[in-house]
């Protein structure tokens, strides 16, 4: 099911796009902390960070305890602990004993209705997140290539078995979940894409981002068109220093310049260029399928506050990306090559005084892509452009609601010559062409609350669509309840959502299309030993396109699964597993069968060292049975096509062997005065494993003559150095 033409991948290509800016040098120690109220209750989610850095930060668990690393270059900084409510809490660090756990108590502030400091992208539904990273945590996590979107695929509840950076999680596609930035959806967020939607790394630089928030399931309906996931990121939202960062790798040359402008306004402004020769050159054995690839991308942030109560963002980017590679598709292996060009902008302003926030959010996406591969010529061009209204009430009683209004706008145009038979697609095969245009408003208004009383915090939320052009008439809604207790947490969700589609290759068409889900969540979180356990179920209703005749039907997808993970931390070791079980099946109108991502198991496992002073690993490893998929199981020879049509059998009756793959992350940094030096390197697939992916047949399809692989064998260094001013 869900198979595509399939586009050797890049991956791995640029693997720390801006890499490892890591704010330790030699290590003063980890500070252990712990945030209570006037109760001495603690307080989750409280902001821990330093005055002078406050990208380096944290939050406090749901047991109020928090740890943050403090080199000898920081010991004379800030530490500043603020929470919603109340006063903040501001302590110097060459006051601190490192050796005992500090006790942080937090004063309410009687007049905060009167006077707000302006924090513009602040979520109100982080309680409900399973997970939140900053770009520290982004560097660290395994197999992340210091990529945001990448990131992702190591963590316990991705599903991701594609080796792509798509968020695919808990058992959904990538297109069924949401990228936000700065409360702007941004819509296909990677590069290196493929006709079938994947894409290697992401669009987004880890530099320029201050947190990024990932909700599993259940998305909070503050954004519409999201129905399996939401990954949330906000932009930095003020510089600690300025600064140059010039990065250089075996594919990659890029740099990153943060400047504050005055005290009210900064700009960060990057570019990189990438490159094959050296890359290729190194791991020319296993890149037996990549004959070119380019790509230039710049991009800049800017901040301006015209006071405390209100000010704005800009955030625009641009890339060109070209590459050539081997492809194929039924019974035609050859060449195929790929170029796009694309500009998004998204522009936020923000006002908030006594209890209200208010906030416009806009964003534009252009985009034109061209493909090429045998017989088929593809050329699309996409233009969005988004706006919403939201504002944001806060009470004396601890009671927040928002509301808001949004409109997605899309315009997509197609310009095709494609095979006449969907099985016939080298350069001799007859083919016909055509050329149509799409497009989609979406238009919607929602309301979300969130109450908390003692250990309690309990959230609901409708969203409703204004239809137009004859749209479907919808309705989404939700319900959160989260427990806290002590170190425990307890989070039962569920809803349903509704949306559309966004028009690709193999399906060129909005199209409606809904899920519902039920998920229960148990967290254990202390100072060094977390633990997470989920079970949920969902149905989703959606066009799948089948590679078996080269149709798409509407297609009802059953999926259940259950996650379990655990990470423990001691001396400058870290350790984390996870297991995840999932049942897919899928009815496309002809019956039930497996999804090709059925799972009995997914196990992540990871073993990290961390000694800032010599060197930071990662040994990181993935196990999981291989893909289900429908083989071919004869031929007829078609006389007016000239060539032999696959007859498959039941849809995914067969399955690959056992993907696995081991990997290894290193980093070294150094720092002398204001110039920091960042040394990594990584190899993907030590043990060279052929991970099958897709078997490639004869052209009468009686013999397999090879199989189509995962990633093997790469290796990738670089070097980052970073120039205060």
């Amino acid at each position: 099911m869900l198979k595509s033409l399939k586009i050797d991948r890049l991956r791995y290509l640029l693997l720390f796009q801006f890499l490892i800016y890591i704010n330790y040098t030699n290590a003063q120690g980890v500070l252990t902390g712990k945030v209570l109220d006037s109760n001495k209750e603690p307080i989750c989610c409280a902001n821990v960070y330093l005055a002078k850095n406050p990208i380096k930060g944290i939050a406090s668990n749901i047991d109020g305890c928090f740890q943050i690393e403090i080199n000898d270059a920081e010991i004379n900084d800030t530490l500043i602990i603020s929470y919603l409510g109340y006063d903040n809490s501001k302590i110097s660090l060459n006051q601190v004993n490192f050796k005992d756990t500090l006790y942080v108590l937090l004063k309410p502030n009687q007049n905060i209705l009167q006077e707000v400091v302006l924090i513009a992208n602040k979520s109100q539904t982080k309680e409900f997140s399973v997970k939140e990273l900053d770009p520290i945590s982004i560097y660290m996590l395994p197999a992340s290539g210091g990529d945001p979107l990448k990131a992702i695929t190591f963590l316990p509840y991705s599903t991701n078995i594609s080796e792509s950076a798509n968020p695919e999680l808990r058992g959904s596609s990538g297109d069924f979940s949401r990228v936000v930035l700065n409360n702007v959806p941004i819509y296909n967020p990677v590069r290196n894409s493929q006709l079938s939607g994947l894409g290697n790394f992401s669009l987004l630089n880890t530099e320029l981002i201050a947190e990024e928030m990932v909700y599993a399931g259940n998305p909070p309906l503050t954004y519409g068109n999201c129905l399996a996931g939401l990954v949330e990121i906000n932009t930095t939202e003020q510089l600690s220093e300025n600064n140059t960062k010039v990065a250089l790798s075996l594919a990659n040359i890029g740099v990153l310049h943060s400047q504050n402008i005055n005290k009210k306004s900064f700009i960060q402004a990057y570019s990189n260029y990438q490159f094959p020769s050296l890359y290729i050159s190194l791991n020319k054995k296993s890149l037996t399928n990549i004959k070119d690839f380019k790509t230039i991308d710049v991009g800049f942030n800017y901040n301006h506050k015209f006071s405390k109560h209100t000010g704005f963002n800009l955030y625009s980017y641009a890339v060109k990306e070209d590459y050539i590679a081997n492809s194929y598709s039924y019974n035609y292996l050859g060449e195929m090559t790929h170029s796009k060009k694309r500009n998004f902008n998204v522009f936020n302003f923000f006002y908030r005084k006594n209890n209200v926030q208010f906030s416009i959010n806009s964003g534009t996406n252009f985009s034109n892509s061209e493909y090429h591969f045998g017989n088929i010529k593809t050329n699309q061009t996409e233009n969005q452009i988004y706006t919403s209204f939201d504002s944001r009430l806060f009470f004396k009683i601890p009671l927040t609601i928002q509301t808001g209004l949004s409109h997605d706008y899309f315009d997509e145009s197609f310009t095709n010559m494609l095979p006449y038979y969907y099985y016939s697609v080298s350069p001799i095969d007859s083919t016909y062409s055509f050329s149509h245009n799409k497009y989609n408003h979406n238009l919607e208004y929602y309301l979300y609350s969130k109450y908390l009383v003692s250990n309690l915090i309990v959230s609901a939320a409708f969203r409703k669509n204004i239809p137009v052009d004859g749209q479907t008439d919808y309705f989404s809604y939700q319900a959160n309840i989260r427990y806290n207790l002590k170190k425990n947490s307890v989070i039962l969700s569920g809803g349903k959502y509704n949306g559309y589609t966004v028009p690709g290759f193999f399906i060129q068409d909005f199209n409606y299309i809904n899920s519902s889900q039920v998920s229960l969540e148990y967290l254990y979180s202390s100072t060094n030993l977390n633990i997470s356990s989920s079970i949920y179920k969902k149905i989703e209703n959606t066009p799948s396109y089948f590679q078996e005749d080269g149709q798409y039907y509407d297609t009802k997808i059953d999926i259940k699964g259950v996650e379990l993970s655990l990470d423990y931390s001691f001396s400058n070791f870290k350790l984390f597993g996870a297991y995840t079980h999932l049942n897919s099946r899928f009815n496309n109108g002809t019956g039930w069968y497996r999804a090709s991502n059925s799972l009995n198991y997914l196990l992540k496992l990871s073993a990290s060292y961390y000694n800032y002073k010599y060197i930071n690993a990662t040994l990181s490893y993935t196990q999981h049975p291989g893909i289900f998929y429908t083989p071919v199981s004869h031929s007829i020879f078609n006389e007016e096509a000239q060539n032999y049509q696959p007859v498959y059998a039941s849809y995914n009756s067969a399955k690959m062997p056992v993907y696995s793959t081991l990997d290894i992350t290193l980093n070294r940094v150094a720092s002398l005065n204001n110039t920091q030096l960042v040394l990594f390197a990584t190899i993907t697939n030590v043990l060279n494993n052929k991970n099958k992916v897709e078997t490639i047949y004869s052209s009468d399809y009686t013999t397999v003559k090879d199989y189509w692989l995962y990633q093997e064998r790469l290796f990738y260094f670089g070097v980052q150095l970073q120039f205060g001013h």
